[in-house]
């Protein structure tokens, strides 16, 4: 299987990319979505941020985005690549996370 990604600034045309690539019936996979499940509904995912960056992360079981980003990108400590939760250790929990996730909402 090959496996593309689409990347690209704000108003560059992947959604549009990606609207092609659906109406040719690939499977199309939006990260953006995917992450939001796995940091709403995966405990996984789920206790590795609040390990990572504190309960405040979420609020009666709901993520606290501004907290979260606060955390993360006001930051040096908590920044992508220097936290406790390596690269790797976040690409596994993704693709666990992934694997769930498709047979539900982007597979044919």
């Amino acid at each position: 299987m090959i496996k593309l990604g689409i990347t690209g600034n704000i108003g560059s045309g992947k959604t549009t990319v990606c609207a092609l690539f659906e109406a040719l019936g690939v499977p199309v996979i939006y990260a953006d979505r995917v992450s939001r499940q796995l940091l709403e509904d995966d405990p996984t995912v789920m206790e590795a941020v609040m390990t990572l960056l504190g309960k405040g992360s979420y609020r009666d079981g709901i993520p606290d985005r501004a907290f979260i980003a606060a955390q993360v990108f006001g930051s040096k400590q908590n920044c992508p690549g220097s936290t406790g939760l390596s690269i790797l250790e976040f690409t596994d929990l993704f693709n666990v996370g992934l694997r769930n996730y498709l047979p539900i909402r982007c597979m044919p």
